[in-house]
């Protein structure tokens, strides 16, 4: 369970850090700003 979680974080952050360098992180950001409104459509 760990080992997969793991993997999934590096796996994230080695796509984040791609798309940073390719695209100045366009794709990450409105990622990030999508997440945060569904958390806010949730209440959170």
């Amino acid at each position: 369970m760990f080992k997969g979680f793991t993997v999934a974080v590096v796996a994230l952050m080695t796509t984040a850090q791609v798309d940073r360098f390719l695209t100045n992180g366009r794709y990450t950001d409105a990622a990030i700003i999508m997440l945060r409104q569904i958390r806010h459509a949730f209440g959170f």
